[in-house]
């Protein structure tokens, strides 16, 4: 069952349609790309996991740090920093999560990606709390409806609005160095000339 956990109760998790699981395999090559080109040069920048075919490929087993209540959460994609890639053994789970076998991971990502269904809004909600109260540094919201990537950063202990990228912008995060995600890349569009 495609279901996720989230402050003890039990989810059904929207399957991805063509164009999502395409999104998600654009985002894994786009980061791919950027982790090649780093590698190329000597810097170890991380990994990146993506849900690809479906969400019961890999899920995120977070310890809310103020209760012992679990939560299992599978979003579209995750990334690790190097440190964390190294702390958590994220390299050994990567070589499994390659292999196509599903991975539960333990560790807490720096960036989270995620699709926003409208209808899930309260869903969304108290994910971003999750995130927030685990100090994920980064939350991306993907709309496939609008077209665009809504990101949360954190400061001072919050994950507040950072920006709104539309068709035409890239996506940039600070602890990425030279990482810039075109929205027309994402979404496979381009704007009429």
């Amino acid at each position: 069952m495609n279901n996720e956990i989230i402050n003890g109760s039990s989810h059904e998790k929207h399957n991805l349609n063509d164009e999502e699981t395409k999104i998600s395999e654009r985002l894994f090559k786009k980061f791919d790309e950027y982790f090649i080109s780093r590698k190329n040069k000597n810097e170890n920048t991380g990994l990146y996991f993506s849900t690809n075919q479906n969400f019961d490929n890999f899920a995120l087993l977070l310890n809310n740090s103020n209760s012992d209540i679990k939560n299992l959460i599978k979003p579209l994609g995750v990334y690790f920093s190097s440190d964390k890639t190294t702390a958590c053994n994220i390299g050994d789970i990567y070589e499994s999560f390659v292999k196509q076998e599903r991975v539960v991971i333990e560790c807490i990502p720096d960036i989270i990606v995620e699709l926003s269904y409208m209808s899930d809004k309260n869903l969304f909600s108290a994910k971003k709390k999750i995130y927030e109260e685990l100090g994920i540094f980064e939350y991306w919201e993907i709309n496939t409806e609008k077209k665009d990537i809504i990101v949360y950063r954190l400061n001072d202990d919050k994950l507040k609005f950072s920006s709104t990228y539309y068709p035409g912008d890239k996506v940039k995060t600070p602890i990425l160095k030279g990482f810039g995600l075109s929205i027309h890349d994402v979404f496979n569009s381009r704007i009429a000339i």
